[in-house]
């Protein structure tokens, strides 16, 4: 389990293989085990990143971050403290 964290929060994510990254992001319900067929195709040519969202699988459950900005911004901070640039 990797985890970094966003405003004090959790957030879990799981990473497959090298190369250019790729950020898999589930659904409304769900969680990053929905990608686990998928993560292991791309690993093959790129770095493949599945992220909890505020809420969802392993990550943080604080109700007041479950809004749509807050997880952008959870997608911001993430791409930033993993040095993501696109």
């Amino acid at each position: 389990m990797s985890a970094i964290t966003v405003g004090g929060d959790l957030v879990h994510y799981e990473k497959l293989g090298r190369g250019r990254p790729v950020i898999l992001i589930h659904g409304w319900i769900g969680s990053w085990r929905y990608w686990i067929p998928l993560m292991r195709q791309l690993q093959l040519k790129y770095a493949v990143y599945a992220v909890d969202l505020f809420g969802y699988g392993d990550s943080a459950k604080n109700p007041a971050r479950y809004s749509i900005s807050h997880q952008v911004r959870l997608l911001d901070s993430f791409m930033q403290q993993l040095a993501i640039k696109k």
